[in-house]
């Protein structure tokens, strides 16, 4: 099986529960792994994953709304493009960086199992 993985979608959104939080966007590193039974047979885009498409559709919807937790936020997503897409997503991992001064990042992970 084949995977389409879109590594670091910057998201610019407000994302957390403290105030200042609420007032001021953050970056948020979006990566999504996409399962593709297509053998790669043809150099032609209309039977492939249109990743720009998708990207700035996900950017357009949930960059003006307020998240307070990463974790809602992957929810979210995966279901934004399961409700508007056909591709089969793997998985979705949110990454918010600077959360405290003592942890660079924190990461959530979302895995969808399915049987090709």
């Amino acid at each position: 099986m084949n995977t389409l993985k879109i590594n670091n979608l910057r998201l610019s959104t407000y994302i957390g529960c403290q105030e200042w939080e609420q007032k001021q966007r953050q970056t948020v590193l979006i990566n999504l792994t996409f399962s593709d039974t297509k053998e790669v047979r043809q150099d032609n885009p209309q039977y492939y994953i249109e990743y720009i498409s998708l990207t700035k559709k996900i950017i357009n919807e949930f960059e003006s709304r307020h998240h307070n937790l990463i974790e809602t936020l992957a929810k979210q997503i995966s279901d934004f493009i399961a409700n508007n897409f056909e591709y089969k997503l793997k998985s979705i991992s949110i990454t918010k960086e600077r959360v405290v001064s003592w942890v660079d990042s924190v990461t959530f992970t979302i895995n969808h199992d399915y049987v090709d």
